[in-house]
């Protein structure tokens, strides 16, 4: 048995965890969707991040009371006082702290007080933490400006370049994410598009390139094969099964909605899923 036409979000991690990256750089930077991130495979090989690595660094960020925001300043973003404490600079200063003098109950140095769960052993660990977070960070402060398609395609680029490492499982993946990125210098040279814009708008261009695209390449390789339903569609099989057709789901019904001026005065050429799916069928 084959399955053709995956969604490649559903099909590649690596580009699930590029989109949560995004997410995280364009929010609040809570401390789980960092520990999240942290987690996935290919961000582990990357940094050479072992599970037991994760389960040490998840410990310090909770016995820091690390919670969200890269600073102080940073939750002036979302309308709040500038506020340091719970946020990741104030817990990574407590952890270096306490690796640096002897932790002690009653000692605050430069209002900081000191983590003391940091082992001899355990620094280099937190030096690539860091180095990842460094990038996370970095990137955050730089998508906060709004900047024009180019721009846009070579920071994500960079980012790419940072996160992930190019071997004989992501190349394939690599590639169509940096193509879909690259795209956005095409559009500007195409529409003459200059203006500038923010990281959601990139985001959903990119949600939007990469969601409702099949890459399996596993159409015709099985004795029986699992497939989507596309139009001209090559199906020169003995037996063919079709689901989903019950009464109430195929043709699809068209729910309109009230401001939809297509619906209210349609005119030729507009899209009609039910025509589609007779067409299809």
């Amino acid at each position: 048995i084959s399955i053709a036409d995956r969604n490649i979000k559903t099909e590649y991690s690596l580009i699930r965890t590029f989109l949560a990256v995004l997410d995280l750089v364009s929010g609040r930077f809570n401390a789980s969707a960092v520990l999240d991130i942290l987690g996935s495979e290919e961000i582990q090989k990357k940094f050479s991040f072992s599970p037991s690595d994760i389960d040490l660094i998840d410990k310090w960020v909770y016995e820091t009371n690390i919670r969200w925001g890269i600073d102080g300043d940073f939750k002036e973003n979302f309308s709040l006082p500038v506020y340091k404490e719970n946020t990741w600079e104030m817990g990574l200063e407590r952890i270096l702290m306490g690796y640096a003098i002897s932790a002690d109950d009653d000692l605050i140095v430069h209002d900081i007080y000191p983590y003391d769960g940091i082992g001899d052993g355990e620094i280099v660990l937190l030096g690539r933490f860091i180095s990842f977070f460094k990038i996370l960070k970095s990137s955050a402060l730089r998508f906060r400006k709004t900047m024009p398609l180019n721009e846009w395609s070579e920071e994500l680029t960079k980012l790419i370049d940072s996160l992930f490492i190019v071997d004989h499982d992501s190349e394939y993946i690599l590639q169509i994410l940096r193509e879909a990125i690259q795209r956005l210098e095409k559009i500007r040279k195409n529409t003459s598009f200059e203006d500038t814009v923010g990281i959601k708008i990139i985001k959903a261009y990119v949600e939007n390139e990469l969601n409702d695209k099949s890459y399996g390449s596993n159409f015709l390789k099985g004795n029986v094969t699992v497939s989507a339903m596309l139009p001209m569609r090559s199906i020169p099989f003995r037996i063919i099964c079709m689901l989903g057709m019950n009464g109430a789901d195929f043709p699809r019904q068209e729910k309109r909605i009230e401001f939809d001026l297509i619906s209210k005065e349609p005119r030729r050429g507009d899209r009609v899923l039910r025509d589609e799916d007779r067409y299809l069928f």
